[in-house]
């Protein structure tokens, strides 16, 4: 399975988890090193986008677009639906107890969430402590250009 990710060109071949595990994310809290991918490039742009920080959205930073196979075999978790009427603070809690649970179970090395952006489509959280984290490799990782009409 192909899946996708925007990185900073410094990061673009770190697969380590390191920066959710500083900062935490949607599905895990800080000190759980877990890595963040995409089903498309497009919906990597609009993750990034929805993540990127004020200060640098009127000169945009570069990224590098990497392409990432999951083995084919990879078991998976799922999380299929988010509750309907949480938001902000309260679907954080919710979504990062949900992937801690999954962490502490060691149950599979992949959760496959919806997007909060765009609910029909998958995002990828991938345990980069399983042992199958030896067998996910980078295809490419090339430059990739935001286009600035997205943030007119």
């Amino acid at each position: 399975m192909i899946v996708w990710r925007l990185a900073d060109p410094r990061y673009a071949r770190d697969l380590s988890g390191e920066g959710s595990r500083l900062m935490g994310g949607r599905w895990n809290s800080p000190g759980h090193a877990v890595l963040y991918v995409s089903s498309h490039l497009s919906l990597a742009v609009l993750e990034t986008l929805a993540h990127l920080p004020a200060v640098l959205r009127d000169v945009l930073p570069p990224r590098v677009a990497v392409e990432i196979e999951l083995p084919d075999d990879v078991s998976m978790a799922s999380v299929d639906v988010l509750p309907r009427k949480m938001s902000g603070e309260r679907l954080l809690k919710w979504c990062r107890t949900a992937g801690e649970k999954w962490l502490t179970q060691d149950s599979s090395p992949v959760l496959r969430v919806p997007s909060i952006l765009v609910p029909q489509e998958h995002n990828y959280v991938v345990n980069v402590t399983a042992r199958d984290m030896a067998r996910v490799r980078i295809l490419s990782a090339k430059p990739f250009a935001i286009d600035g009409r997205l943030l007119r």
